[in-house]
């Protein structure tokens, strides 16, 4: 048996003590071997926050020995860290947000347990993750220096309200800052540039409301990013930048993510970013003024994340998209591509997530038989075109929007897609049969309108979690089953209008208990409409209009009390009404009855 003990330091996370033991052995018995392959192990001691982390690789028949062995080491490691928090220490962080320490340190404690403290083994401070700690009050600048042994410090997720102390430039070993969604604002200082251990850098913040708190103007930027060259990291999404992206970004070697999403970055996105051969995640969405093409990648690319969403960047496709094998998310919506997509898209099998939507991209797609993780597809509001060959491979699809292009033909079998949430495939010029759903039970929203679908309406008992169906602008025909609505209990949304539809309308319609939204105008429905107990309350709009329904209007009509808009004119309706009928839809605002052979009684009118 062999034992090799080394310490490791890992990038990822600095704060902890790590040891990585791996136990080699091949134990002969005369029977039988208990195999044990890849199993791993980790033993914490919460007291210092030391990990034991054991990966093992072995054929062992002795479990006891293991065990043993075990044993020893999470002592070695406890004692490795048994070193109690430095005076200097405690003092420093209980001053270090002025008179309101943290409520949980209890001064008369060791500080290398509080929440959020993680000491090295001589008993400084080597890491504070302090976030959501609700913290407002200002940082103690001469504490905060005073902790002068800080690899990784996270104020994330605070309320701080005011600048980002220059003195974080005195933490000379910190390798790891993360203040995003802190509460800082200003002018991010540009001393954090003598911070030359910088690995990790996230500045982000969540500015969805387009307000900018955080401001990076240039030169600041490219000076920053220039020191800093052993930068791993760089997070500024919501950063207010308004300046091109600086060329020293491409001098980043170790790079592996750049988030500059939503940055007001202007002009044109320098190509040597592109070539960094370490970058895993580029996203630089939501900057509409940054423009550029994408070059031709290499095969040892390692994205695995390319966002250029809401961006201007034009052009066609490389056909070397293919080399980047490790690519799992890719969002080019709401940009200026065009031309045809390359077929070599089709063998990136890692992707999961693919957005080209809102663009002007032509012809017809690449096989994607070959993407079985992909979950979101969403190709809407391009030119493509030609038929859609296969999806069966698809069976983690969640998200399925091909709407607003040219597509043609029959949609392939969906019966695999039993994972499918979203089915969107409004406006374009598919035809046929509308393919069963019966598998498809986690769908919520089903959108096939304005295409040239024929035939009757498929079951639909089987989407119990659907919300909305919209099958209008079609060219469907014969009635509609008696059982359509059985099961539909989410529905809020049913659209059927200007189809071929005859019959009867199923009463069982109007009782659906989440139903909002009924348009049925534009059918040929000609039988009586039933009448029917349960009336809806949620029923908002319905529309019967342009049809061929004869006979009267049922009196339970009148007990959808929710109704505000009731249109059944240009129909066959006859028979006596009494105006005073309306008296119980108190919320009715749009009322339509003509184009009838009805007879109403007004004598009540003023009553309502």
């Amino acid at each position: 048996m062999t034992l090799f003990v080394n310490d490791l330091k890992r990038p990822e996370d600095p704060t902890h003590c790590y040891m990585n033991i791996k136990i080699s052995s091949f134990c002969r018995a005369q029977h039988s071997i208990t195999h044990m392959p890849n199993l791993y192990i980790l033993s914490h001691s919460t007291s210092h926050n030391c990990l034991l982390f054991v990966p093992i690789s072995t054929t062992m028949r002795f479990p006891l020995t293991l065990f043993l062995f075990l044993s020893i080491l999470s002592l070695f490691c406890s004692n490795s860290a048994s070193a109690q928090c430095l005076d200097d220490q405690k003092s420093s962080l209980l001053t270090l947000f002025g008179s309101a320490p943290i409520p949980s340190w209890t001064p008369n404690t060791d500080c290398c347990v509080w929440k959020g403290v993680t000491c090295d083994p001589s008993g400084h401070v080597m890491s504070l993750d302090l976030t959501n700690f609700s913290i407002r009050d200002s940082i103690n600048s001469t504490s905060l220096i005073s902790l002068s042994s800080l690899r990784s410090l996270n104020l994330s997720h605070n309320l701080f309200d005011s600048s980002i102390p220059v003195s974080l430039s005195g933490l000379s070993k910190l390798t790891h800052l993360n203040l995003s969604n802190s509460g800082f604002t200003g002018q991010v200082p540009v001393e954090i540039s003598r911070i030359k251990s910088l690995e990790s850098l996230d500045l982000s913040y969540s500015a969805f409301d387009s307000i900018w708190s955080l401001r990076f103007p240039s030169p600041d930027l490219g000076f920053v990013v220039g020191n800093l060259s052993g930068l791993r990291e760089l997070i500024l999404d919501g950063v207010d930048i308004s300046s091109p992206a600086p060329q020293t970004l491409g001098g980043l070697a170790n790079l592996t993510s750049l988030n500059l999403s939503l940055c007001n970055l202007i002009g044109e996105l320098p190509m040597k970013i592109f070539e960094l051969q370490n970058l895993e995640t580029i996203d630089l969405s939501g900057n509409s003024l940054l423009s550029g093409t994408l070059p031709e990648f290499s095969s040892s690319s390692r994205l695995q994340i390319l966002s250029l969403s809401h961006t201007n960047f034009f052009g066609e496709l490389p056909s070397s998209f293919g080399n980047l094998r490790y690519l799992q998310r890719l969002e080019l919506s709401r940009c200026s591509f065009s031309g045809k997509v390359p077929l070599s898209l089709g063998t990136i099998t890692q992707l999961v997530h693919l957005d080209f939507s809102s663009n002007s991209f032509s012809g017809n797609i690449p096989s994607l038989e070959n993407l079985s993780q992909l979950v979101h597809l969403d190709l809407s509001w391009n030119s493509f075109s030609g038929e859609i060959l296969s999806l069966e491979n698809l069976t983690r699809l969640v998200l399925l929007d091909l709407s607003s292009n040219s597509f043609t033909g029959k949609i392939p079998s969906l019966e695999n897609l039993t994972q499918l949430v979203q089915l969107n495939l409004t406006s374009n010029e598919f035809s046929g049969r509308i393919p069963s759903l019966k598998n498809l039970t986690q769908l919520v929203l089903v959108d096939l309108s304005s295409n040239r679908f024929n035939g009757r309406i498929p079951y639909s008992g089987s989407l119990k979690n659907a919300v909305e169906i919209a099958l209008s602008n079609n060219d469907l025909s014969g009635a509609i089953d008696s059982t359509f609505g059985d099961g539909l209990v989410s529905l809020t949304k049913l659209d059927l209008h200007n189809n071929s539809l005859t019959g009867k309308i199923p009463s069982s319609l109007f009782t659906l208990p989440s139903l909002q939204y009924l348009d049925l105008k534009q059918n040929q429905f000609d039988a009586p409409l039933d009448k029917f107990g349960n009336a809806s309350s949620s029923l908002i709009y319905l529309d019967l209009s342009n049809n061929q329904v004869r006979g009267p209007i049922p009196s339970s009509m009148f007990q959808l009390i929710g109704l505000n808009m009731l249109s059944l004119s240009s129909n066959k309706f006859s028979g006596n009404m009494d105006f005073a009928i309306l008296q119980n839809l108190t919320n009715l605002s749009d009322l339509n009855l003509s184009n009838n052979s009805l007879s109403i009684n007004t004598s009540g009118i003023n009553s309502l």
